[in-house]
């Protein structure tokens, strides 16, 4: 915890990474001759363009010291039509909004020259812009939820106005719940009426937030930033966790090719799973590719998020020019542009290696379900690797790459995750684009990802996320829930959690080793280190009855619907000789789909669902994060192939409903069992939750302390 002294000799205590920095409209259209400031202000630009060299300052120490940092634009579309009615009325200048200033630039116009940020404050690749059409920066923008998401809880704030855009929006986040502090030397306007706007907003002992001059907030960044180079690698060690990888970049004591040269000799080592890979992109042009990322990239201090981190994509996933099988070979086609995800990973500078394994069709929960061959565990060449995206958790558990784009409809993404030791993120379904991606129950499909830590699954969400105009199921609304008080933990605050009550159905299923250490991990989550209060009850049968809407009820159809006209073409063989495009288990679940269901059933069950998620709602007023077993037992090969069809099912008693409620998920490693096979916990919550459950799951990792296998994190 840091902390600086404020202008009312109160301290703001704050945590660096729960932080961030935001430069309220440091544009050319407020800061430059000709500009819209010019004309407001009638020429005084003194002002406002002293506190340039300050925020630059700050701005440095900030990018230093990790903080977020994020940039307002003011601006509107060129035909006004989003322009509030109050700003186009009051206007008394000769020229007005949307007018052809001097510079021969419309004033205030998206797009236009003057709307850039000034050049010395440009922004860094990784850095958020939110632009915004109201005074405030909460007014009609993704700020609130990018707070929330990022689990930020204390804002610096700097720009200009004072008078105006500035203490608007700092007004705007202290009814919000956050802890803000206005940066008096970093701020300015056109009126001389700075002093009476800051002493009011920190008036009363803070009534509305903090007010500190820049040299005192540098001082404790500083402090920081000292703390970060004492501890930062003077060697690469192997390890492909994102947050060491980039630290490695930076200080410029690692290349992206030596990277990829060790991603090849890990892949084709003698112990390596021969399972994993379906379509591996060849070692050179991987490497040029990379080659050619670092010379495009030869500021270190101004990386992309995810510059020259290796990652595999399920073969599910579209990648451009790259057969996508979905592990079903009569279904394969060579997609003629990336999926919508990749092209976002490619951006922020990651590296494609290749595609991986799955369970034919995403269906399933094993890992076993493959024409290709199944990867077992990473820990246990006898135990299933868990699906459906096994190719994926195992790839990165193995070492092989930092982290795996993956789907999860029914746990597909958490469950392979528990059994590999790693991080397994299922965001909010239409949180993250899934266009691009095979279909497998359309209206609840949502990418996952495999991950070696918190921290790593935390930078490819916020690179990912967003709504994209091109999937039908992506989420515009934003639920009233992401935006109250127990959306985002202030630093070291607690939370109340709910968990799987042993009077119910499910807990019968979980095995004794499992039990011994759920129990031990909700200890943990109750300690003080990491903060959390149980609940004493919870109706837990609404999680479960929503579970078995799933595959006991018509929504399994919905996988069926989803590639109707191909299944047609693909009817059953005619013999046990004739060759079958789809493997028994999958066949049998698709033809019963097929037939079991009507339309009356479809609306029925969508009414139950509905049900079901308002009384989940219901459950969560009394806590945050609903706290389970990720999976009940770990089987072997051996068990599944006497039992395949039933067996998977018990696996997803803990992840079924997730998608049907409408929820986020993040798995953990908890621990290992007495002959050292994994297990893990998975933390829930609502819908937008995924800052919150990532911050507890931080917590908890840390906790925890554990290893993730055999090139892993060293938690």
């Amino acid at each position: 915890m840091l902390s600086f002294e404020t202008q009312t000799e109160a301290y703001y205590n704050f945590e660096p990474q729960k932080t961030a920095l935001v430069l309220v409209d440091m544009q050319r259209d407020f800061l430059e001759a000709g500009g819209f400031g010019d004309i407001q202000s009638g020429g005084n630009l003194q002002a406002v363009r002293a506190v340039v060299a300050p925020i630059m300052r700050l701005l440095n120490a900030a990018r230093d010291a990790g903080l977020t940092v994020i940039h307002t634009r003011e601006g509107h579309a060129p035909d006004l039509s989003d322009c509030p009615t109050p700003k186009l009325n009051r206007q008394r200048f000769d020229l007005k909004i949307g007018d052809v200033g001097r510079t021969g630039s419309r004033l205030l116009i998206r797009g236009e020259a003057f709307h850039d940020i000034v050049p010395s404050l440009a922004p860094f690749p990784g850095e958020f812009v939110i632009d915004k059409t109201g005074k405030g920066a909460f007014y009609r923008t993704d700020l609130h939820p990018l707070l929330v998401d990022l689990s930020i809880s204390h804002l610096l704030i700097c720009g200009v106005t004072t008078e105006c855009c500035v203490f608007t929006t700092a007004t705007e986040a202290n009814d919000r719940g956050f802890e803000v502090c206005i940066v008096s030397d970093c701020t300015d306007g056109y009126q001389p009426i700075k002093d009476v706007m800051l002493n009011l907003f920190c008036s009363a002992d803070g009534l509305l937030g903090y007010v500190a001059d820049s040299a005192r907030i540098i001082s404790a960044l500083e402090l920081h930033s000292q703390a970060l180079t004492e501890s930062a690698p003077v060697s690469w060690n192997g390890r492909m966790e994102i947050e060491k990888l980039s630290a490695c970049y930076r200080k410029g004591i690692l290349e992206p090719e030596t990277v990829i040269a060790e991603v090849y000799n890990r892949i084709r080592a003698p112990d390596a799973d021969p399972a994993v890979w379906l379509h591996l992109m060849e070692e050179d042009s991987v490497r040029k590719y990379a080659r050619e990322l670092a010379s495009q990239h030869s500021n270190l201090g101004k990386l992309p998020p995810l510059y020259g981190v290796p990652f595999s994509v399920k073969n599910s996933i579209d990648y451009e020019g790259v057969p996508t099988t979905a592990a079903c070979p009569a279904y394969s086609y060579i997609p003629q542009k990336h999926a919508t995800a990749v092209r976002l990973l490619l951006e922020a500078g990651a590296i494609f290696i290749g595609t991986v394994n799955l369970d034919q069709l995403a269906t399933g929960l094993v890992g076993m379900r493959s024409p290709y061959g199944a990867p077992a565990s990473t820990f246990s060449r006898l135990h299933v690797s868990g699906g459906s995206s096994s190719g994926s958790a195992v790839s990165v558990s193995a070492g092989q790459v930092s982290f795996s784009l993956a789907t999860d409809t029914a746990g597909s993404g958490r469950v392979p995750a528990a059994f590999n030791n790693i991080i397994g993120l299922k965001p909010t379904p239409g949180r993250v684009p899934i266009t691009g991606v095979v279909p497998c129950c359309p209206s609840l499909d949502c990418i996952a990802l495999e991950c070696s830590s918190v921290s790593d699954a935390q930078r490819i969400f916020h690179v990912l996320r967003g709504f994209d105009r091109t999937d039908p199921f992506a989420k515009s609304a934003i639920p009233t829930w992401a935006f109250g008080s127990r959306a985002v933990l202030q630093p070291g605050a607690t939370f109340k959690f709910g968990t799987v009550p042993k009077s119910s159905d499910s807990w019968k299923y979980l095995c004794p080793e499992f039990e011994r250490l759920f129990s031990k991990a909700l200890g943990l989550m109750a300690s003080p280190s990491v903060g959390g209060i149980m609940v004493d009850h919870i109706d837990y049968s609404i999680f479960e009855d929503a579970g078995r809407l799933l595959y006991e009820g018509s929504f399994v159809a919905e996988r069926v619907s989803s590639i109707q006209q191909w299944y047609n073409k693909h009817p059953a063989p005619a013999s046990v000789n004739d060759e079958d495009c789809l493997l028994p288990e999958i066949r049998h679940i698709y033809a019963t789909a097929a037939k079991n269901f009507t339309a009356r059933d479809a609306w029925e069950d969508k009414s139950r669902m509905a049900f079901y998620q308002r009384k989940a709602q219901e459950q969560f007023e009394n806590f945050q994060v609903l706290i389970v077993p990720t999976a009940p037992l770990h089987p072997t090969k051996s068990e599944y192939k006497a039992d395949p069809i039933s067996l998977n099912h018990k696996l997803g008693k803990f992840t079924h409903y997730g998608n049907i409620l409408d929820m986020c998920g993040v798995a953990c490693p908890a621990g290992f069992t007495s002959d050292g096979m994994p297990f893990g916990i998975t933390i829930l919550g609502q819908s937008f939750s995924e800052g919150l459950i990532l911050d507890i799951a931080g917590r908890f990792e840390r906790a925890v302390g554990s290893v993730t296998g055999k090139y892993g994190s060293g938690r």
